[in-house]
């Protein structure tokens, strides 16, 4: 979360980022747990900035609330039990997100077509953080840095390895190669409510890239390494 709101290249504002990071991360249904970080540390729902303004709260749990005969060492209690359920909730979904993740990973380590055909535009993973990145950027962080490039399209494949197309423009572009454990697929944002007209299918797209591979000028290099990794370039 923190990565994408933090300036680009220089990471120089993240401590003034981290609060805002913090509220929206304790306050947001969890996939594994499927439960708030806030209600299982203290067994009841935030009173947002919203509820505030609005005088409104979705919880009932507050002390404000609670019957004026209620001892406090009855609320102590129930809110004990109320938090040992949770937790306890939170560890089964934990094993069962686990599993499910587990599944995944062994199918893709494991399959013989790994999931990925040409025409495919998918995600690449960047080289790991160096501690040349320290000359060129003193404040970039290695926890904050970019961790995939641009999409590019699959061209052929080699059993694991997959060799990659990049357009930079009409007359350049940039082939790789990459193990599969490098991509991801990769999912193009349409706006909800366009009016535009129906883009080129796969197919189409795939030819005009094939083309332009053939005529433009071809750069074989390494995977992209950003400013935030140590240098502006990409390596030869």
């Amino acid at each position: 979360m923190l990565q994408t709101y933090v300036n680009k290249y220089s990471h120089d504002n993240w401590d003034t980022q981290l609060p805002y990071n913090l509220l929206a991360y304790r306050t947001a249904m969890h996939q594994s747990t499927h439960e708030y970080p806030f209600f299982l540390m203290f067994g009841r729902d935030p009173r947002l900035p919203k509820d505030l303004l609005h005088q409104t709260n979705t919880s009932t749990d507050n002390l404000e609330e609670a019957p004026m005969n209620l001892e406090m060492r009855d609320y102590r209690a129930e809110t004990q039990l109320r938090l040992q359920k949770a937790w306890a909730l939170a560890r089964e979904n934990i094993k069962n997100t686990q599993k499910t993740q587990k599944t995944w990973y062994d199918r893709i380590s494991h399959m013989k077509d790994y999931g990925f055909c040409i025409g495919d535009r998918v995600w690449l993973t960047v080289p790991q953080f160096t501690k040349s990145a320290r000359k060129e950027n003193e404040t970039a962080v290695e926890k904050l840095a970019v961790k995939w490039t641009s999409p590019h399209c699959i061209i052929s494949c080699n059993g694991p390895t997959f060799k990659l197309l990049e357009t930079l423009s009409p007359t350049e572009v940039i082939l790789r190669q990459a193990h599969v454990r490098q991509l991801r697929y990769w999912t193009e944002r349409r706006p909800v409510n366009s009016k535009e007209n129906p883009s080129l299918t796969q197919q189409e797209i795939l030819e005009e890239e094939l083309k332009l591979a053939e005529t433009a000028n071809k750069l074989i290099r390494k995977p992209f390494r950003p400013k935030a990794y140590g240098t502006s370039q990409e390596l030869t």
